[in-house]
């Protein structure tokens, strides 16, 4: 039996505001990197953090890599280059694509989709770790 969640509309005032709290919404948010989905808020955590949606892979050494690569993607190369890069980064997504782990409670309203607000996180990964890539600059 799934145990009901209350979700907060973020754009209401009646949510939490706390520094430190964090709740689910109604809105879901979308990672530009991994395409994972989440409804998990974090108020604060430190200053002037406001309020933050961290993708739910964001801690994984994969994830990061695959960010620096889109990131890299982003910048101008020669078409050949390009096509290159391109080709690697669809063989490392379908790698991990069954890594990717959407974090979704309650009934959220799928129409209200964002993007995340954060795609890498120094939290422990999976295993209990710090990733390796965890001080990467992009």
């Amino acid at each position: 039996m799934t145990q009901a969640v209350k979700l907060f509309d973020i754009t209401d005032e009646d949510r939490p505001h706390k520094g430190g709290d964090e709740f689910r919404s109604v809105q879901v948010f979308k990672c530009w990197v991994c395409g994972a989905l989440t409804n998990k808020v974090f108020l604060g955590g430190g200053p002037s953090w406001g309020m933050r949606q961290v993708c739910p892979n964001a801690a994984a050494c994969w994830h990061h890599e695959l960010e620096v690569k889109l990131v890299w993607l982003a910048k101008p190369h020669p078409a050949s280059s390009r096509q290159e890069l391109e080709k690697e980064l669809e063989q490392f997504r379908g790698n991990h694509k069954k890594d990717v782990k959407d974090d979704l409670r309650g009934r959220p309203d799928f129409s209200q989709k964002h993007p995340v607000t954060t795609t890498s996180t120094f939290d422990k990964n999976e295993k209990g770790d710090y990733c390796e890539h965890s001080n990467l600059q992009l």
